[in-house]
C-alpha cells in the first residue's frame, strides 16, 4: 500500500536479507546468550551497518539504492510528514526501520522471551517522539493485522493456536490449533476463521511459551487449500 515502485522493492528486499551480513554469526551467539551484550558486542552492533555496506561493497554490489538503505539503517533519520516526501534511500531506510522494530520485538533471545504481538504493535504503530500515527508502522497493520502470520494467540475456548493468515477484520485471523485448552499437543490440526465468537482471539500470546514442535508441511498444505478454494469460489 506504499509507495514503492517494484525496482525500489527489490532493492529493499536485498537490503532486508543482507543489513545484518557483517554480524551474523554475532546475532546466532546472542540468540542464545542468557546474559545482557557485553560492552565489545555493543560496539559491533554499533558498527555493523557501516560494515555491512563495507562488505557488499567489496563483494561487487553496485546498487546505489541497497548499498545506501544497508549503510543507513540504524541512523537517526529526519522527521518528514509523508513517506513520499523522503529521497527514495531515505523511504526505504524508513520502511525497513520499522519492519526491523516490529519483528525485533517478538524475536526470542536468550536472556528475554519474544513479545505478544500487540506489543510489537504498539513498538511501530506511533514514530518515536511524536503523537502521530506511523504511517509505515499503519501500513504494516493493515497488510499483517493485529496478529500476523507465525504468531500465536489464546482463543477464548481455551486453546492456544498459530495465525496462518490475517482475516477479514484486522483482530480475526485465520488460524490453526496446536495446544488444546489442557495444554496438549493438537495432532490432527485445521485450519478456521475467528471471526465466529465461539473461536474469538482473546489474547496474543508470545512464541516463547509454546512448547510444540509444528508441523510445518501441514500448515502449509491449509493454506494452499484455502487458497484453491478461494480461487474455484
Amino acid at each position: 500500500r506504499l509507495p514503492v515502485s517494484d525496482i525500489e522493492t527489490h532493492s529493499l528486499i536485498r537490503a532486508a536479507l543482507t543489513m545484518n551480513v557483517s554480524i551474523k554469526q554475532l546475532q546466532d551467539r546472542m540468540a542464545g546468550q542468557k546474559t545482557k551484550p557485553t560492552q565489545e558486542q555493543l560496539l559491533a552492533i554499533d558498527a555493523h551497518a557501516g560494515e555491512s555496506r563495507r562488505i557488499l561493497d567489496n563483494a561487487g554490489v553496485t546498487d546505489p539504492i541497497w548499498l545506501a538503505v544497508v549503510g543507513q539503517h540504524h541512523d537517526e533519520l529526519p522527521p518528514c510528514a509523508a513517506i513520499n516526501d523522503r529521497p527514495t534511500g531515505e523511504k526505504l531506510t524508513k520502511i525497513l526501520q520499522v519492519i526491523d522494530r516490529y519483528s525485533a520485538t517478538m524475536s526470542p533471545r536468550g536472556s528475554r522471551p519474544g513479545r505478544e504481538s500487540l506489543h510489537a504493535v504498539k513498538a511501530v504503530i506511533r514514530s518515536r517522539g511524536s503523537v502521530e500515527h506511523d504511517e509505515v508502522g499503519l501500513d504494516l497493520m493493515q497488510n499483517l493485522g493485529l496478529f500476523p502470520p507465525g504468531t500465536y494467540v489464546q482463543l477464548k475456548r481455551g486453546d492456544a493456536a498459530i495465525v496462518l493468515r490475517r482475516g477479514t477484520k484486522l483482530n480475526e485471523p485465520v488460524v490453526s490449533s496446536v495446544l488444546n485448552k489442557r495444554g496438549e499437543p493438537v495432532l490432527a490440526t485445521r485450519m478456521f476463521s475467528t471471526e465466529s465468537p465461539e473461536f474469538a482471539v482473546q489474547s496474543g500470546l508470545s512464541g516463547s511459551s509454546i512448547k510444540v514442535r509444528l508441523n510445518e508441511v501441514e500448515m502449509l498444505r491449509h493454506l494452499s487449500s484455502s487458497r484453491l478454494d478461494l480461487a474455484v469460489g
